[in-house]
């Protein structure tokens, strides 16, 4: 490609390595002044080996800007007074892209097959699919950028070992930050993630960590799908309007320390989810605060604060083998607490606190003298608390 221009369409240029412009619901609109598309029937050792076999220089302009478009090459920085339009990396490494504003393409960043490189400082929007994309990509830091008014913010495929830290991610019409197809060992911390449809996605991707984000005003928040052996701790998953942190056929993950609030569906969603660890949270003022099917089972949860919910504190529904105590359910509009399983609402030693139950604890040892039975079912409580756990 040489001295093409491309300017005012919705989306000016696209490469894309993975789905075909029919699956982005684009079909032969003529939305992509250029697509440049390998068929999605191909193999991911087809995909890379081929991903970077074109031949685009800068003389290419969208809006008046070049495309950036880069195979096998190392240690370069592009910044601001490159002028980019849109930045391809394919086959690269230690490339920084710092102080960018990229708009109205199919991507605004695309690496594929690139690794210890940079994003910082950009600004992606308008861009018809992904604002930044990462396919088969590692050891990359996207940092401080701005993500808005994509179809996705940021998203990884088959990609490890990445850093997505301090970014701002809104209004982006499908989903905030989508971890794909076994991305692993990544981390996403410290971002504002509001407005979109979806805030956090991880789907068929274990080993992840999201920490210390803002998940809120999204209609879903933060979803597992599919993803095992992930961390999800001290996010702040709130005002949402369907769950805060929902399971999806996800098991061995470790939700800790999260405040989800105010969401219109459920503090705390499982489905089809087992041997899951929910600790340490606050799941308060949402419609339910933590739920689980009948195919959750053998979950822990432990040390939440469930509280003015507008239906129940905790609920089994058809669950079984789920283990919980030293939780404080307090002031749930309808119930405490639901159980039509066979669920074990003590460790054996300690339970719950329930500030609807008239306890009597004539010793002072902190345990009610009499057990809470739990409604719904024939689960009850052995060793309800007198007072809160600390």
């Amino acid at each position: 490609m040489r001295d093409n221009v491309m300017s005012d369409n919705l989306c000016n240029f696209g490469a894309d390595f993975e789905i075909r412009a029919d699956s982005l619901g684009m079909g032969s609109s003529g939305i992509v002044a250029i697509l440049l598309s390998l068929s999605s029937s191909q193999d991911d050792a087809d995909i890379i080996k081929y991903g970077g076999n074109n031949d685009i220089d800068t003389s290419n302009l969208v809006d008046g800007k070049p495309i950036y478009y880069l195979t096998e090459e190392s240690d370069i920085v592009i910044d601001s007074s490159s002028n980019a339009g849109s930045v391809y990396c394919i086959d690269c490494q230690n490339v920084t892209l710092s102080g960018l504003t990229l708009m109205n393409n199919l991507y605004g960043i695309y690496f594929l097959n690139t690794i210890s490189s940079k994003v910082e400082k950009c600004r992606v929007a308008n861009n018809k699919f992904g604002g930044i994309s990462l396919g088969y990509s590692m050891n990359n830091s996207i940092c401080c950028n701005n993500a808005n008014s994509n179809h996705f913010g940021i998203g990884l495929v088959g990609s490890n070992n990445n850093s997505i830290i301090a970014n701002d991610i809104r209004d982006n019409e499908f989903i905030g930050v989508i971890i794909n197809m076994e991305s692993q060992f990544n981390i996403i911390k410290g971002n504002q993630i509001e407005r979109n449809d979806g805030g956090v996605l991880l789907d068929r991707s274990s080993y992840n960590i999201l920490k210390g984000n803002n998940v809120s005003n999204n209609n879903l928040s933060i979803t597992l799908s599919a993803s095992s052996n992930n961390t999800v701790m001290s996010n702040n998953a709130s005002y949402n309007e369907l769950a805060g942190i929902e399971l999806f056929n996800s098991n061995n993950n470790d939700l800790m320390a999260n405040r989800v609030q105010y969401n219109e569906l459920g503090g705390f969603v499982l489905s089809g989810s087992s041997n899951n660890t929910i600790r340490n949270n606050n799941a308060s003022y949402n419609g339910y605060g933590i739920g689980t099917d009948s195919t959750s089972n053998n979950n822990i949860i432990l040390y939440n604060d469930v509280c003015y919910n507008g239906f129940f504190g905790i609920g089994f529904l058809g669950s079984n083998n789920n283990t919980l105590y030293h939780n404080s359910l307090v002031d749930n509009v309808e119930v405490n607490a639901i159980d039509n399983g066979t669920n074990h609402w003590d460790d054996g030693a300690a339970g719950n606190y329930y500030n609807d139950f008239n306890c009597i604890d004539l010793n002072g040892d902190g345990i009610c003298d009499s057990v809470y039975e739990i409604l719904g079912g024939e689960s009850v409580d052995r060793y309800p608390l007198a007072k809160p756990p600390t």
